[in-house]
């Protein structure tokens, strides 16, 4: 799977454990016609998000009403990035230095969301705790293109965020805008893509071939057998014929045994290689491809 699609995949199921302010959030960045069918509580916090990202309005009452209340146990909207965000927006003059301090103890990643979700210069002072950090200060800051997908499949292989998810949606679409071969990279990752679809499917049709044909000389056996069983003396020749064939045929279509799987496997690869090689196909190559998915 691309990179791409891995990050879609995973905004999905993000998505479903995510608050309708986050939802709000994310569709602020991506999908700004989907802003009207979130429900929002009437909470003030909910309602500023509102105001911001979905009015855009110039004045908010519930932007006032936070900026008079005290923290609670730390629970400010001055420690919330989504509403610290949503007040800039409203008040650059008033929310500046509220936002200069979030920044100054914040990721890289906290960094670069604000500065996409508001006009808030992005300086690239936030600090680095992450493999979502390394590939904003890769791409963003070094330049160091050879390193940054090492730093996002690293990124890809745990539980994100969707903050996390916005910054690598958004990032990898300025990569691959950015790099040096940009369009061959993007052309590279989609025919990556296809190529493991199809020898994935051309597996599964060479084992449904094979099973077929079994299946047909397991029944023609069968059939061959009761029009000639007074030629055998013992049904047990055939009971292990038949099972046999049917043991070749879990075998094939990929059922696990309990035991020497290890076996059976090695010789579902040796048939696969032998009819991939009368294809003129490399079937090593074709297994180191789907294994880089």
């Amino acid at each position: 799977m691309t990179p791409s699609l891995e990050i879609e995949k995973s905004i999905l199921s993000a998505l479903e454990l995510c608050s309708p302010k986050e939802k709000l959030f994310y569709s602020f960045f991506f999908n700004k016609e989907d802003m009207a069918l979130i429900e929002l509580t009437d909470s003030i916090a909910d309602q500023l998000c509102a105001d911001a990202f979905y009015k855009s309005v110039s004045m908010s009452a519930a932007l006032v009403d936070l900026q008079r209340s005290k923290p609670l146990r730390n629970i400010h909207y001055t420690n919330s990035l989504i509403e610290l965000s949503a007040a800039y927006r409203i008040d650059k003059e008033s929310e500046k230095k509220n936002v200069d301090q979030y920044v100054s103890c914040h990721s890289l990643r906290d960094e670069y969301l604000i500065s996409i979700a508001t006009d808030y210069p992005f300086k690239g002072s936030g600090s680095i705790n992450s493999d979502v950090d390394k590939f904003i200060d890769a791409v963003l800051i070094r330049s160091d293109y050879a390193s940054a997908p090492t730093y996002l499949v690293s990124a890809l292989s745990n539980d994100l965020h969707i903050f996390d998810l916005i910054v690598l949606k958004k990032l990898l679409a300025h990569y691959y805008k950015i790099h040096p071969d940009a369009g061959k990279l993007k052309d590279f990752e989609d025919l990556k893509y296809v190529s493991c679809e199809i020898a994935m499917v051309l597996d599964r049709l060479i084992i449904l071939i094979t099973a077929g044909l079994l299946l047909w000389g397991g029944s023609y056996a069968v059939v061959w057998y009761f029009e000639n069983k007074s030629l055998f003396e013992d049904l047990q020749k055939i009971v292990v014929v038949l099972l046999t064939i049917f043991a070749f045929i879990l075998a094939f279509l990929g059922f696990n045994f309990p035991e020497k799987t290890t076996v059976i496997k090695k010789v579902r690869v040796w048939y696969l290689t032998y009819f991939y090689r009368m294809l003129g196909l490399d079937y090593k190559k074709v297994l180191a491809l789907l294994s880089s998915r």
